[in-house]
This record gives C-alpha cells, sequence and structure tokens, in this order.
C-alpha cells in the first residue's frame, strides 16, 4: 500500500512549490495513484521535490513514471527533483534497474539536470 502526501513550501496562497511524499510500495499496483499525484502537482506548482525517502518496496514501473514525470515536468518548464537522502529502496532500485548515472540520458532536456545523476 501506498501513501502520497502532499507539503506546500511557504506561505499559503502563495505556493510555487512543495514536497510529494511517497512512503510505502510504489510498485506497478500504485503506480495509477503516483502518477495523478504528480501530475497534478506538477500541472500546478513550478517545482515539485519527490521525497521516497520512505518507500518501503519499488520496482521498475514506479522508476519508468519518475524518468517520464521528469521529462514531463522540463517540457513544461517545470522542475521535478528528488530529495536527499533518496533512501535505501530507491537507491537499490535505481542501481538494479541502471538508473543511477553519472551523466545525463539523451532524453534528458539540453540544460536540466538528470533525475537520476548520483
Amino acid at each position: 500500500m501506498v501513501h502520497i502526501d502532499w507539503q506546500p513550501a511557504g506561505d499559503p496562497g502563495s505556493e510555487t512549490s512543495g514536497t510529494l511524499k511517497i512512503a510505502g510500495e510504489a510498485t506497478v499496483e500504485s503506480v495509477n495513484q503516483i502518477r495523478d499525484a504528480l501530475l497534478e502537482r506538477l500541472k500546478s506548482m513550478d517545482e515539485v521535490l519527490l521525497d521516497c525517502e520512505q518507500v518501503t518496496g519499488i520496482d521498475f514501473f514506479a522508476i519508468q513514471l519518475f524518468c517520464s514525470a521528469h521529462r514531463s515536468s522540463a517540457a513544461w518548464q517545470k522542475r521535478l527533483v528528488l530529495s536527499e537522502p533518496l533512501g535505501e529502496k530507491l537507491a537499490g532500485a535505481m542501481a538494479a534497474t541502471g538508473f543511477a548515472r553519472h551523466r545525463g540520458c539523451k532524453q534528458c532536456p539540453e540544460g536540466e539536470r538528470c533525475l537520476w545523476l548520483c
């Protein structure tokens, strides 16, 4: 089961950024719920910090969703950033699936920092 929480940054009513906290299982079973939360926040905010420190399980589907959301955010001139520390499960899944990088991928728009840079 996944739990998603939004914490706005700054003063109420003038928010342009905040943190989307994901806890629990970020897997194929919850990927639609996570996608909907990401889309809602990316459409209405300039910057979204993605906090996965409390994720207890994550699979390739969630990792791929985060990558797609990052590309969409760049296309919309928004920012999606992973908070640190990444969390043990996310860091392990990034390494296991080959998403941990030392330089950005070809899909990352020019001038945008790749979500997966270590």
